[in-house]
């Protein structure tokens, strides 16, 4: 257990990382850098973890680890790479299987980040999840109105 406490100057993305001793990276963690207090939840041995508190956490993150169809599509691609060796990933057919857990997982990530960069209620809700969409035409009708709101930088 452990606090972290600053002063926020702007709301934004942010990584938390667990590193072995040895520096070898573990688990990382991503939410969003808000004021007010944010915990995370990640269980010894367990990938899982959940990040509460805060507006953009709880608006943007919160309802996609809770979706069920969403974990259903985890768990899949999970399961089917704790099949996986070095050897059997070298077989195409594999190699496609994988692809296809990976692009179920993604493509619901990005329906899901495409609705919240599409609805006009939260501009700093689009602002927060564009880096998610993995492309910048989406971005470049809406600069005029992310930069009178939040400024050029």
């Amino acid at each position: 257990t452990f606090k972290i406490s600053d002063t926020l100057k702007q709301i934004r993305n942010a990584y938390f990382g667990l590193y072995s001793p040895e520096g070898k990276y573990v688990y990382k963690q991503e939410f969003i850098l808000e004021p007010g207090e944010l915990e995370l939840d990640l269980k010894k041995g367990d990938k899982k973890s959940t990040i509460s508190g805060g507006k953009y956490n709880d608006l943007i993150y919160t309802p996609l680890k809770s979706d069920e169809a969403y974990a259903n599509r985890k768990k899949a691609l999970s399961d089917f790479s704790n099949t996986l060796t070095q050897e059997s990933f070298q077989i195409d057919s594999v190699r496609e299987r994988y692809s296809e857990f990976s692009k179920a997982v993604k493509d619901f990530e990005l329906n899901y980040y495409q609705r919240i960069f599409n609805s006009p209620k939260d501009t700093l809700a689009q602002l927060l999840v564009f880096h998610k969409l993995g492309y910048k035409d989406a971005i470049e009708p809406r600069l005029d109105a992310f930069e009178n709101q939040f400024g050029k930088d």
